[in-house]
């Protein structure tokens, strides 16, 4: 639809702006959770990816640096 007036105008592009941010996110998103089935169907969980320790190891070991 081409509104004439430019604040409805304004108003459609944000609009749109915010749904291409949103469907952006969803796509992440899935992405993201289509990896961690991935690695939990493969039995590669429960580690960290940069150390490779044990994820609750790892976590607590970075707690305490300064």
């Amino acid at each position: 639809t081409v509104f004439a007036d430019p604040n409805d105008r304004a108003s459609q592009e944000s609009d749109m702006a915010l749904e291409l941010r949103n469907r952006d996110r969803e796509r992440k998103l899935i992405k993201k959770i289509d990896e961690t089935m991935g690695r939990i169907d493969g039995e590669d969980y429960g580690y960290c990816e940069s150390c490779v320790d044990v994820v609750l190891k790892c976590a607590a070991n970075n707690l305490w640096k300064d």
